[in-house]
């Protein structure tokens, strides 16, 4: 197990956690499979900072990679969490529009 420390001039996102998995993308490369498994969330140790499980080997992250994460499938299994929802729907067109459906899926965050 080696761990990695990517550091970032702007802060990370505030969903990233330990267990996701952080992948990176060369710019420039325009090949399907540019997607690399840089490895897995080991700690955040401030704003600016990962650090990563590269167990899997596969790739080391560069200097100019867009850098990636993905939730734990197995752990995020809910759907969106609150108590409301405002939405605003608007039609912009100047044709005659039909709306054929809205639907939402949410979950009350504390019951």
């Amino acid at each position: 197990m080696a761990i990695v420390k990517l550091t970032f001039d702007n802060e990370i996102n505030v969903s990233a956690q330990k267990g996701d998995k952080i992948y990176a993308v060369s710019p420039g490369i325009t090949s399907v499979d540019n997607n690399n498994l840089v490895g897995i969330v080991d700690s955040i140790p401030n704003k600016l900072e990962i650090n990563v499980d590269d167990a899997t080997g596969l790739y080391s992250a560069l200097a100019n990679d867009f850098i990636m994460f993905q939730k734990n499938n197995s752990i995020n299994t809910t759907s969106l969490k609150g108590y409301h929802a405002n939405v605003k729907l608007e039609n912009t067109s100047t044709n005659k529009v039909e709306l054929f459906s809205v639907a939402s899926e949410i979950s009350p965050s504390s019951k």
